[in-house]
């Protein structure tokens, strides 16, 4: 299958690293340098480590000599190669999901790999813990077993941080643009994000798979980890300006208000009971603008931002978002990504509410 020179890669490289839990594709191309004895090596070493065994340091040497030597090239990095598939951003908390609970982890699921190949944690160990939508605490690893599955208890009594009143709507950017957008907002605590088609906006990017295949929930909690939180903000997608403007979603409480409303406590300025008391209506507009974000004073006040697609707002929309009751704040006179105007006009907007002290 991969040869060189008639000769056949080894293909039980492949199933070995499966095992191990490694990545495969740099494997398959780390193959095509490899003589029968790296091969043999390479195997051995990868063997060791399914079965967490990390004192063959000599295997590993040879595997890199052979790879130099009975290859004729350069010694191949093994940070190419050699890691484990694990989280690939910041981890600060690790959530589980409700249905969850109770049930072990299994060896190859992301939480455990970075559990005990980043963190090095061991059986009695505790690691920072979160139930999704929930509490959070301290999670305790019980055991690890034979088969690297890990079963783990937890004891969650922090109450999460506190929801920043801020709902954000954006005409539908790239579907790459979407998964950092998401992140970050969710990144940042916001209420809510609001997905929507605009007149100026490409069309096809409605059809992202994103929203259907877990890609933005799984951006969303990526935002969430990183911030040791536990809620993420409420995603919606809606067709046009006019059906969000129709539906005027900040007026209808969000999932858990009830609750909240029970609790009665303030939150920022604000009570957190799920529906803004007399939230600022923003469009966020650069060409025909009523006065600068800067300049707004909104002290303890909820906000409802909307950004447009790249393209901005089409003069029809600018007149439905004023007949809806927003102002049109500019951020300067800078053309901005999509991501990184709505990432910074939130930021403002947690200025302006007070909660950055």
């Amino acid at each position: 299958m991969f040869s060189r020179g008639g000769r056949l890669a080894d293909s039980r490289l492949l199933p070995a690293a499966a095992v191990a839990g490694y990545h495969w594709l740099p494997l398959v191309i780390a193959c095509r340098r490899l003589s029968p004895a790296a091969s043999g090596c390479l195997r051995l070493w990868l063997a060791a480590d399914a079965i967490g065994c990390r004192r063959l340091p000599a295997t590993a040497a040879c595997c890199r000599l052979s790879l130099a030597v009975a290859g004729r090239r350069q010694p191949v990095n093994n940070a190419v190669f050699w890691r484990p598939l694990c989280y690939s951003f910041a981890v600060n908390i690790i959530l589980f999901d409700p249905s969850e609970i109770g049930k072990p982890l299994s060896r190859r699921d992301e939480r455990t790999l970075h559990l005990l190949k980043v963190l090095h944690k061991k059986a009695g160990d505790s690691f920072e813990a979160g139930i999704l939508g929930g509490n959070l605490g301290k999670g305790f690893i019980d055991t690890i077993r034979l088969d690297g599955s890990l079963v783990y208890s937890l004891d969650l009594k922090e109450e999460p941080p506190p929801r920043c009143p801020i709902r954000m709507a954006v005409g539908f950017p790239r579907p790459i643009q979407i998964r950092r957008l998401l992140r970050d907002l969710s990144n940042l605590g916001l209420e809510a994000v609001d997905l929507i088609g605009t007149e100026l906006g490409e069309k096809s990017y409605r059809d992202t798979k994103l929203l259907s295949d877990g890609g933005a929930r799984a951006a969303l909690i990526e935002g969430a980890v990183q911030a040791r939180d536990t809620r993420l903000p409420v995603l919606s997608a809606y067709s046009t300006l006019e059906d969000w403007l129709a539906e005027r979603p900040w007026e209808r409480k969000l999932p858990g208000a009830e609750a909240a409303e029970k609790k009665a406590r303030p939150v920022w300025g604000v009570y957190e009971s799920g529906v803004s008391p007399n939230p600022l209506l923003i469009a966020l507009d650069n060409v025909r603008p009523e006065g600068s974000l800067a300049l707004l004073s909104a002290m303890g006040q909820p906000m409802v931002m909307a950004a447009g697609s790249e393209r901005g707002w089409s003069d029809r929309e600018r007149d439905e978002l004023e007949n809806a009751g927003f102002l049109r704040l500019s951020m300067g006179g800078r053309a901005l990504r999509t991501e990184t105007a709505c990432v910074a006009a939130a930021i403002l907007a947690m200025e302006k509410i007070g909660l950055l002290g």
